[in-house]
């Protein structure tokens, strides 16, 4: 198969036989991915070699958490820190580019390459308890040191509760 591209800025024109393809990962719901204990483990183990490495590391949990928020008390800023683009007419474009970067962070960290992000669809009608975190996320030791457990995360959605409607 020959590919052409044509660049008109530079006003050539690029021919080639080989096409490369990049690989297709497709994320699931977090309540189908939770039930594979294989990839709960690998974002497990990604989360943890992350969360290992220090804040000023552009691959660490601390730093793609602060590039996306407010830093807080985690050491000196960085020049990319809170860069998010809520409320800007890019939030989407900047989002999308954020996720793509961070999957192959986590990815990469997990040691499988085949590891996708779950999304979770809380706004699904069909399902009552479409609100409330999916257990695998809220026992702090199922595994031992439970990687994808957030103690400050709100104590009633720890423990079972809905997300309100008004967040959804």
């Amino acid at each position: 198969m020959s590919v052409t591209f044509q660049d008109r800025e530079c006003q050539r024109t690029y021919t080639s036989n080989t096409v490369s393809t990049i690989p297709v990962h497709v994320r699931q719901d977090i309540r189908e991915f939770g039930k594979d204990a294989n990839k709960l483990a690998a974002l497990q183990k990604g989360i943890e070699v992350m969360q290992s490495r220090p804040a000023t590391d552009p691959t660490s949990w601390i730093y793609q958490a602060n590039m996306h928020g407010d830093p807080g008390e985690d050491g000196p800023a960085q020049a990319a820190w809170s860069s998010c683009q809520h409320g800007s007419w890019h939030f989407l474009a900047w989002h999308r580019m954020y996720l793509y970067y961070f999957e192959r962070i986590l990815r990469t960290a997990s040691g499988n390459p085949n590891l996708a992000l779950p999304y979770w669809n809380y706004s699904d009608p069909d399902d009552p308890n479409a609100r409330q975190i999916p257990l695998n996320y809220r026992q702090p030791a199922n595994p031992a040191n439970n990687r994808l457990f957030v103690a400050n995360r709100n104590t009633s959605m720890n423990n079972g509760g809905l997300l309100p409607a008004s967040g959804v």
